[in-house]
């Protein structure tokens, strides 16, 4: 059995394959339905902009994940941070997701990604 970190991760790591991100049904079970993201630009998007702008990427998004930690906040809360680098651009970023159990499991509530210097 996995565990809540293992769990998580991997919902991080789906949310980063070309595949899933083109998936409604797959993105929808992942993002709460008030998920909200602030993008790199500073600006911020809601679930149904973000999933229309994963419909957008090109099929070669590749983008792989390290440093994964997990922090409990409360009982039903979670905080994800990880670094991502995008092999195509060779752009890193610091991750941070919000995770909330409901009735559905866990879904993400709130991203953030900062890109990093080399």
């Amino acid at each position: 059995m996995k565990t809540l970190a293992e769990t998580i991760k991997s919902y991080e790591e789906r949310l980063l394959k070309p595949d899933v991100r083109k998936s409604l049904e797959e993105v929808s079970k992942l993002l709460a339905d008030d998920f909200y993201e602030i993008g790199k630009s500073g600006k911020t998007f809601t679930k149904s902009q973000v999933i229309e702008s994963m419909q957008k990427e090109s099929d070669d998004y590749s983008v792989s994940l390290s440093n994964f930690e997990l922090r409990e906040l409360d009982t039903d809360l979670l905080q994800a941070t990880y670094k991502t680098t995008n092999h195509r651009t060779g752009i890193s970023a610091i991750r941070s997701t919000l995770w909330r159990k409901n009735e559905s499991g866990w879904q993400a509530i709130f991203h953030q990604g900062t890109p990093t210097p080399d």
